[in-house]
């Protein structure tokens, strides 16, 4: 109790909102975890005191002035981030840029991008956008946008200058191994719609199926693109060749989708009747 009396008045707003953070995530806990007795009894209060006191720490002995909500929104996704390579904590205008990037439409160049080693790299141009007509590969570096420098430490900077009405051009710099200096590729916007599944008919019985990335549409296209090759084939496959190179993820359900499809999907042996037994795994 001493302890707490003898920080300044900033640090019991830190307190407070440490407490929000813990009684929000217990009374959200209780509510999904209602017939679980005893939830919260074993959570370790002087851990989260400890969090409170860096706070405070770092409120006041940090060299320059920091916020404190960015200060607990950085403590938020380091502790999301912790959990595996995989998971994130979004806030509203990050979501919505992964529902658009996930499921929507939009206008601009059809790419993929993400921040390595202090780098804007291309992870894969989708199938038929400005993008891949253009010639942009995966593993390309994006240098500068209509002339100016991308800033690395803005992803979402980037893709915003990326985009723009339907029909107007942008000039994208790209350094590529083998390449001494930057290549520019002028591109023209477009409407960006995201099919994820395309799919041929290799030769008589044999199907090629290309998913470029997870999307919340993947599993009914996929789907329906087996449908079509059965159709065209005229009877069920022989084999079928899964193609998810620089598939760069996205929506889990719509992974689960795919795998659900799969499991379900029959392959034949040539001369056998379509049996459950051969199903794809």
């Amino acid at each position: 109790m001493l302890w707490r009396l003898m920080i300044k008045k900033p640090g019991i707003f830190l307190w407070l909102a440490v407490g929000v953070v813990i009684g929000l995530s217990l009374g959200l806990a209780h509510g999904v975890m209602a017939d679980k007795p005893g939830l919260g009894a074993d959570l370790p209060w002087q851990d989260a005191r400890m969090l409170a006191e860096v706070l405070e720490r770092v409120k006041h002995d940090y060299v320059n002035p920091v916020d404190d909500h960015q200060l607990l929104q950085a403590a938020i996704r380091g502790m999301v981030s912790s959990l595996d390579p995989y998971s994130a904590y979004l806030e509203g205008e990050e979501y919505d840029e992964i529902k658009i990037s996930s499921s929507g439409r939009y206008s601009g160049v059809g790419i993929e991008i993400s921040i390595e080693d202090e780098q804007v790299v291309v992870i894969a141009p989708f199938d038929g956008s400005p993008a891949a007509q253009a010639g942009i590969r995966s593993g390309d570096v994006i240098v500068t946008i209509d002339g100016v420098a991308v800033n690395t430490g803005a992803l979402s900077d980037t893709i915003g200058r990326m985009r723009g009405p339907e029909g107007t051009t942008v000039k994208i710099g790209i350094m590529r191994d083998g390449n001494a200096e930057p290549l520019l590729f002028t591109l023209k916007r477009s409407r960006v719609d995201l099919h994820s599944v395309r799919a041929e008919l290799i030769e008589s019985g044999f199907g090629y199926v290309r998913i470029s990335q997870f999307s919340e549409t993947t599993g009914d296209e996929l789907g329906l693109a087996l449908k079509d090759l059965r159709k065209r084939n005229g009877a069920q496959l022989v084999g079928l060749v899964l193609d998810m190179r620089d598939n760069p993820g996205g929506v889990l359900e719509a992974a689960v989708a795919v795998a659900t499809v799969m499991a379900t999907m029959h392959i034949r042996s040539k001369g056998d009747t379509p049996s459950p037994r051969t199903a794809w795994r």
